[in-house]
This record gives C-alpha cells, structure tokens and sequence, in this order.
C-alpha cells in the first residue's frame, strides 16, 4: 500500500485525497493528530483546508476507536461554519447515545468559560440529540437559546442556571 503524508489530504486531486482518507481512517497515526488545529494553532496542519479531512477520517474511524477524543469533536460546535461541522455533526447526531453525556458536560464548560456561541450550539445539539427529553424541556431549552440570541449572558445565571441544571438533571 502507498503510504500518505498529511499535505495529501488536500482537495485539489480528488483521487489522491480520497485514497489518503482511507490511508489515514485505517492507520494507526493517534486520533489527536486530526485535533491539531484545536490543540495547536499556528501549526502548518491546522491551516483550514485540512479540517474537512480531519473530520472525514476521524468519522471513518467511528466508535470505539475515537472514544478518547469523543469530547473534542464537539469543539467544532464553536463555529459551525468550520470545515467539517457538517461531516462531524451527522455523526454526533447518529451516535447521539455515545455523546449525551459529553453534550451536557461542554455545555457547562462552555458557560463557565462565557463562551456564547459555543454555549448556544451546544444547546440546541442537546435539543436535537436528546430524545427522551420532554416538550416542557425542550420549550424550556428554546426559552434559554432564545435569550442568547441577544448575545448576552447578562442575568443569565441568576434566571436561567437553575432551570438549565434541572432540565439536564446535574
């Protein structure tokens, strides 16, 4: 088998991306590796136009073998326009009982680093991923999202904290 080198997963020459996507989903480099550009910027790998093909092989991977970077995947939920979301975000929702916990975990990781966008995202991916969640939470929830779209976090934690923590039972 040809062996690969990360500059491959460049888009221009379709066959040989996708034959590095397959390359990399079945090597044994570290799951992390795909992360780089969350976990250490400026690095040549964290440029954008390899994020799509990170996604791509760390969804090819799939459960269990990307159980010890679960939670980072959500960090693409800051922007959701980054390279990706969407590749990452069919398989969050598809996987959605392998997540659950690991939603409501950044939720309030995001909140406590004031975090709104990523705060507001998390949220609905929690709407979206938890079905047994009643219509009462869910309106509950929307009530929240609705409150962020101002963009402010102003009285937020003495009107909605509570709430928020009965709806995800923390």
């Amino acid at each position: 088998m040809k062996e690969y080198k990360i500059e491959d997963l460049d888009e221009q020459n379709i066959d040989i991306f996708n034959d590095a996507i397959d390359y990399f989903s079945n090597g044994e480099l570290p799951n992390n590796t795909f992360l780089m550009q969350f976990t250490e910027p400026g690095q040549i790998y964290s440029n954008k136009k390899y994020w799509y093909a990170f996604a791509t092989i760390l969804v090819k991977r799939g459960i269990p073998r990307i159980d010890d970077i679960k939670s980072n995947l959500l960090t693409w939920w800051q922007d959701k326009n980054w390279p990706g979301f969407n590749t990452i975000e069919e398989f969050v929702l598809n996987n959605k009982s392998n997540f659950i916990d690991i939603i409501k975990d950044k939720i309030f990781y995001s909140h406590q680093n004031k975090d709104i966008i990523w705060f507001k995202n998390l949220l609905e991916l929690y709407v979206s991923s938890n079905e047994e969640s009643s219509m009462q939470k869910i309106n509950a929830l929307y009530e929240i999202i609705n409150y962020l779209e101002e963009d402010s976090w102003k009285d937020f934690d003495s009107i909605y904290m509570v709430k928020l923590n009965e709806i995800l039972k923390y």
